[in-house]
């Protein structure tokens, strides 16, 4: 399919940023996390090495596509629950895909206001995938990746920074791997923290997305502070 983009990254790294700066231009139809259990499942089941066919979550995705190009020129979409699908998403769409990355002290102290991992996981045999545990939302369980076999165990007793610390390194070289395995030219790294108004432009070209966002309309969503209502709580605390 031709004019389809996606980003995908750990999650706190700037996925729903790029998602709403590319909203505001009329010719994108821009969304963030739009199918989180599918999304999270197809990512599960990519993790555990489980066999699942994946003609429904691709039947998903392409009908959101095709209704977004009947109405703009092009539809992106940002989700790290997309982290470990980037081969099926440029092999059965086609798509570009940006991957995100973020300065880990940040996500950590992130994903720690969020309450990652305060619960102790219960699994028995680390070997088998675990079972669904006690959580809010079905997609937090699916998509709160944990380690497989013998390294299970020093995982679990490790602080809840040293897991999600394990998480945002573990997950990154996924991407990596996942992205070499693909053409040149079909993924593009792109540090958070590097993302000003000229590396967002080059984004778009990389993209071939439309390019119609200003600058100011980039700084002022820039200019947003995600997570406001948590306070400045850091690793350190």
């Amino acid at each position: 399919m031709n004019n389809v983009g996606f980003a995908v990254g750990t999650g706190r790294c700037g996925t729903r940023f790029l998602s709403e700066v590319l909203a505001c231009d009329p010719a994108i139809a821009s969304h963030h996390e739009r199918h989180a259990f599918s999304d999270t499942f197809h990512r599960y089941c990519r993790w555990y090495g489980i066999d699942a066919d994946e003609a429904g979550f691709v039947a998903t995705k392409r009908a959101a596509i095709e209704q977004d190009l009947r109405e703009r020129a092009y539809s992106f979409e940002a989700s790290a629950f997309l982290a470990l699908s980037l081969e099926t998403l440029y092999r059965e769409l086609g798509a570009r895909v940006v991957l995100m990355v973020r300065r880990p002290e940040r996500v950590v102290s992130s994903y720690l206001r969020k309450g990652w991992f305060e619960s102790t996981p219960l699994l028995d045999d680390p070997g088998k995938p675990p079972t669904m545990q006690d959580v809010a939302m079905p997609h937090h369980f699916l998509g709160r990746t944990m380690p497989r076999g013998a390294e299970f165990e020093r995982w679990r007793g490790l602080t809840r920074v040293g897991k999600i610390a394990w998480f945002w390194n573990r997950l990154n070289r996924e991407l990596l791997e996942q992205a070499q395995r693909l053409p040149a030219g079909a993924t593009r790294l792109q540090k958070l923290e590097t993302l000003d108004y000229a590396a967002f432009r080059d984004l778009t070209d990389f993209l071939g997305a439309p390019a119609s966002v200003t600058e100011k309309t980039f700084a002022g969503v820039r200019g947003r502070k995600p997570d406001a209502s948590f306070g400045q709580r850091t690793v350190h605390v």
